[in-house]
Protein backbone atom coordinates (compact mmCIF):
# COMPACT_ATOMS: atom_id res chain seq x y z
CA UNK A 1 0.00 0.00 0.00
CA UNK A 2 1.32 3.31 -0.58
CA UNK A 3 1.23 3.89 3.65
CA UNK A 4 3.38 0.96 4.01
CA UNK A 5 5.74 2.23 0.45
CA UNK A 6 6.48 5.43 1.98
CA UNK A 7 6.30 4.96 5.80
CA UNK A 8 9.85 4.21 5.88
CA UNK A 9 10.82 7.93 4.42
CA UNK A 10 8.16 9.26 6.45
CA UNK A 11 9.73 7.54 9.51
CA UNK A 12 13.69 9.20 8.72
CA UNK A 13 11.92 12.53 7.53
CA UNK A 14 9.76 12.64 10.98
CA UNK A 15 12.97 11.36 13.06
CA UNK A 16 15.59 14.29 11.94
CA UNK A 17 12.92 17.50 11.83
CA UNK A 18 11.61 16.29 15.55
CA UNK A 19 12.33 19.23 17.19
CA UNK A 20 14.10 18.31 20.54
CA UNK A 21 14.32 15.11 19.08
CA UNK A 22 16.22 15.83 15.79
CA UNK A 23 19.54 15.51 17.52
CA UNK A 24 19.44 12.77 19.28
CA UNK A 25 18.42 10.79 16.19
CA UNK A 26 21.19 12.17 14.31
CA UNK A 27 23.63 11.12 16.82
CA UNK A 28 22.12 7.22 16.88
CA UNK A 29 22.50 7.24 13.01
CA UNK A 30 25.96 8.23 13.03
CA UNK A 31 26.32 5.45 15.87
CA UNK A 32 24.49 3.05 13.81
CA UNK A 33 26.24 3.50 10.45
CA UNK A 34 29.50 3.60 12.73
CA UNK A 35 28.32 -0.23 14.00
CA UNK A 36 26.73 -1.59 10.99
CA UNK A 37 30.01 -0.81 9.12
CA UNK A 38 32.21 -2.76 11.97
CA UNK A 39 29.53 -5.93 11.81
CA UNK A 40 29.36 -5.85 8.30
CA UNK A 41 33.11 -6.59 7.25
CA UNK A 42 34.36 -7.97 10.44
CA UNK A 43 34.85 -11.15 9.09
CA UNK A 44 36.80 -9.85 5.66
CA UNK A 45 38.52 -8.27 8.15
CA UNK A 46 39.72 -11.14 10.22
CA UNK A 47 40.49 -13.03 7.26
CA UNK A 48 42.39 -10.52 5.90
CA UNK A 49 44.14 -9.73 9.46
CA UNK A 50 44.36 -13.01 10.84
CA UNK A 51 43.83 -15.51 8.57
CA UNK A 52 40.71 -16.69 10.16
CA UNK A 53 39.11 -19.44 8.76
CA UNK A 54 34.45 -19.25 9.34
CA UNK A 55 34.83 -21.20 12.30
CA UNK A 56 37.24 -18.52 13.97
CA UNK A 57 34.93 -15.63 12.99
CA UNK A 58 31.71 -17.40 14.52
CA UNK A 59 33.43 -17.50 17.89
CA UNK A 60 34.25 -14.06 17.59
CA UNK A 61 30.66 -13.30 17.11
CA UNK A 62 29.66 -15.51 19.68
CA UNK A 63 31.98 -13.54 22.17
CA UNK A 64 30.86 -10.45 20.95
CA UNK A 65 27.36 -11.76 21.58
CA UNK A 66 28.39 -12.99 25.25
CA UNK A 67 29.76 -9.14 25.65
CA UNK A 68 27.20 -7.91 24.87
CA UNK A 69 25.09 -10.19 27.06
CA UNK A 70 27.02 -9.05 29.85
CA UNK A 71 26.36 -5.45 29.52
CA UNK A 72 23.51 -5.17 28.91
CA UNK A 73 21.94 -7.52 31.35
CA UNK A 74 24.13 -6.64 34.42
CA UNK A 75 26.55 -3.68 33.98
CA UNK A 76 23.93 -1.29 32.22
CA UNK A 77 22.09 -1.27 35.25
CA UNK A 78 24.49 -0.58 37.85
CA UNK A 79 26.06 1.94 35.91
CA UNK A 80 22.78 3.64 34.89
CA UNK A 81 21.53 3.85 38.73
CA UNK A 82 24.77 6.12 39.20
CA UNK A 83 25.17 7.92 36.48
CA UNK A 84 22.41 9.47 34.47
CA UNK A 85 22.07 8.95 30.57
CA UNK A 86 22.65 12.54 29.76
CA UNK A 87 25.99 12.44 31.19
CA UNK A 88 27.61 9.06 30.57
CA UNK A 89 26.94 9.24 26.81
CA UNK A 90 29.98 12.10 26.55
CA UNK A 91 32.21 9.51 27.83
CA UNK A 92 30.65 6.16 26.48
CA UNK A 93 30.23 8.11 22.59
CA UNK A 94 34.03 9.02 22.89
CA UNK A 95 35.08 6.04 24.41
CA UNK A 96 33.71 3.81 21.52
CA UNK A 97 35.14 5.51 18.90
CA UNK A 98 38.36 5.19 20.76
CA UNK A 99 38.41 1.76 21.27
CA UNK A 100 37.83 1.16 17.06
CA UNK A 101 41.09 2.53 17.31
CA UNK A 102 42.89 0.26 19.94
CA UNK A 103 41.93 -2.79 17.60
CA UNK A 104 44.10 -1.50 14.89
CA UNK A 105 47.16 -2.01 17.38
CA UNK A 106 46.28 -5.63 18.08
CA UNK A 107 48.50 -7.61 16.19
CA UNK A 108 47.69 -10.61 17.30
CA UNK A 109 44.31 -12.70 17.46
CA UNK A 110 44.90 -13.13 21.51
CA UNK A 111 44.79 -9.14 21.63
CA UNK A 112 41.63 -8.81 19.70
CA UNK A 113 40.05 -11.09 21.91
CA UNK A 114 41.16 -8.82 24.81
CA UNK A 115 40.18 -5.53 23.30
CA UNK A 116 37.25 -6.56 21.80
CA UNK A 117 35.16 -6.43 24.99
CA UNK A 118 36.07 -2.65 25.44
CA UNK A 119 34.51 -1.59 22.20
CA UNK A 120 31.04 -4.14 23.25
CA UNK A 121 31.13 -2.66 26.35
CA UNK A 122 31.00 0.96 25.34
CA UNK A 123 28.78 -0.26 22.47
CA UNK A 124 26.06 -1.53 24.82
CA UNK A 125 26.32 1.16 27.13
CA UNK A 126 25.52 4.42 24.39
CA UNK A 127 22.55 2.48 22.30
CA UNK A 128 20.37 1.65 25.02
CA UNK A 129 20.69 5.28 26.61
CA UNK A 130 20.20 6.97 23.50
CA UNK A 131 16.89 5.52 22.84
CA UNK A 132 16.49 6.11 26.55
CA UNK A 133 16.39 9.50 26.12
CA UNK A 134 14.38 9.45 22.93
CA UNK A 135 11.64 8.01 24.60
CA UNK A 136 11.59 10.49 27.70
CA UNK A 137 12.10 13.56 25.26
CA UNK A 138 9.38 12.36 22.84
CA UNK A 139 5.95 13.87 23.35
CA UNK A 140 2.64 11.43 24.00
CA UNK A 141 1.41 12.30 20.82
CA UNK A 142 4.54 10.57 19.47
CA UNK A 143 6.03 8.45 21.65
CA UNK A 144 5.19 5.29 20.12
CA UNK A 145 6.25 6.70 16.66
CA UNK A 146 9.84 6.85 17.87
CA UNK A 147 10.25 3.27 17.42
CA UNK A 148 9.50 2.90 14.20
CA UNK A 149 12.09 6.16 13.24
CA UNK A 150 14.48 4.75 15.11
CA UNK A 151 14.08 1.01 12.93
CA UNK A 152 13.95 3.17 9.63
CA UNK A 153 17.15 4.89 10.61
CA UNK A 154 19.04 1.72 11.61
CA UNK A 155 17.56 0.18 8.24
CA UNK A 156 19.53 3.51 6.39
CA UNK A 157 22.56 3.37 8.53
CA UNK A 158 22.47 -0.57 7.68
CA UNK A 159 22.87 0.63 3.80
CA UNK A 160 24.68 3.36 4.23
CA UNK A 161 27.67 1.33 6.20
CA UNK A 162 27.70 -1.62 3.31
CA UNK A 163 28.16 1.52 0.58
CA UNK A 164 31.40 3.19 3.07
CA UNK A 165 32.62 -0.65 3.60
CA UNK A 166 32.97 -1.98 0.09
CA UNK A 167 34.91 1.80 -0.81
CA UNK A 168 37.17 1.62 2.21
CA UNK A 169 37.71 -2.57 2.08
CA UNK A 170 39.30 -1.98 -1.84
CA UNK A 171 42.61 -0.16 0.10
CA UNK A 172 43.15 -1.23 3.34
CA UNK A 173 40.97 -3.78 5.88
CA UNK A 174 42.25 -1.86 8.77
CA UNK A 175 39.84 1.55 6.71
CA UNK A 176 36.62 -0.57 8.00
CA UNK A 177 38.07 0.66 11.65
CA UNK A 178 39.17 3.74 11.08
CA UNK A 179 36.17 4.59 9.47
CA UNK A 180 33.91 3.11 11.95
CA UNK A 181 36.19 5.20 14.75
CA UNK A 182 34.98 8.46 12.61
CA UNK A 183 31.83 7.85 12.68
CA UNK A 184 31.34 7.24 16.75
CA UNK A 185 33.22 10.59 16.85
CA UNK A 186 30.75 12.72 14.75
CA UNK A 187 28.20 10.89 16.94
CA UNK A 188 30.07 12.29 20.10
CA UNK A 189 29.92 15.79 18.48
CA UNK A 190 26.41 15.53 17.28
CA UNK A 191 25.27 14.78 21.01
CA UNK A 192 27.47 17.68 22.52
CA UNK A 193 25.86 19.87 19.74
CA UNK A 194 22.86 18.62 20.59
CA UNK A 195 23.14 18.40 24.57
CA UNK A 196 24.33 22.35 24.35
CA UNK A 197 21.32 23.58 22.32
CA UNK A 198 19.31 21.86 24.97
CA UNK A 199 21.05 22.81 27.80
Amino acid sequence: SKLSLWQGVDNIRNAFTSPGLRGLFFTAFLLSIGFSFFILFLPIYLKDRYDMEAAGVAGVFAFLGLWAAITQGGLIRIVGNRIKAEKLLVFTLIGFSASYLLLVFADSMALFYLLLPILVIFQSLSFPNILALISNRAGPEIQGETIGMNQSLQSLASAMSAFFAAFSISFDSKLILYVGSGFAFLAWLAYLAQKTRNA
